[in-house]
């Protein structure tokens, strides 16, 4: 962190940077597949709101996929899929952040967008908050098999699970 409660998340190459303002309100490890295929067995993300992004850049590249649908399981949403934009580094390829959009009653009675980032990629994070939920505990490789955590989730959370996770932070 530096001194005006800033942090800056880069690629491996440092082109793209992002600055962000204060601290993520919600940290997870993941375990789908997707996520591992961005280089490691124990991704670390961390979420922000939208509006504390202050600052983009370098050029991305942007890779947009569909969410697990499991999210909105036993919802008013069932059924449905959210796209999320990855945004990754052309030169060495490393995802540093993406945008996901929040169905109303997810987060708040509104609908919102929340930005993800790859908490490997700030420079300094030791400060960071650990994790509060693992999500595809199924997917972990072995030797990961005393992770601790206040949620363990075997696939992805519903709306429900992951709201409740939050708002109990």
């Amino acid at each position: 962190m530096s001194e005006l409660n800033q942090n800056i998340a880069m690629c491996a190459c440092r082109a793209v940077q992002v600055a962000i303002e204060g601290k993520p309100f919600n940290v997870f490890g993941c375990f789908c597949k997707f996520c591992q295929r961005g280089g490691t067995s124990l991704p670390i993300n961390g979420w922000f709101k939208k509006e504390q992004l202050l600052s983009v850049s370098g050029m991305t590249k942007v890779y947009s996929a569909m969410t697990d649908s499991a999210m909105f399981k036993a919802t008013e949403f069932e059924g449905s899929q959210q796209q999320v934009d990855y945004h990754f580094c052309g030169n060495c390829g490393s995802t540093v952040y993406w945008f996901i959009p929040m169905l109303p009653g997810m987060l708040s009675d509104r609908s919102e967008i929340v930005m993800g980032v790859a908490m490997g990629c700030f420079d300094i994070n030791k400060d960071c908050p650990a994790p509060s939920s693992y999500h595809y505990v199924e997917n972990r490789v072995d030797w990961l098999d005393n992770l601790s955590a206040q949620y363990m989730y075997e696939g992805m959370p519903t709306i429900v699970q992951k709201r409740n996770e939050i708002r109990s932070l």
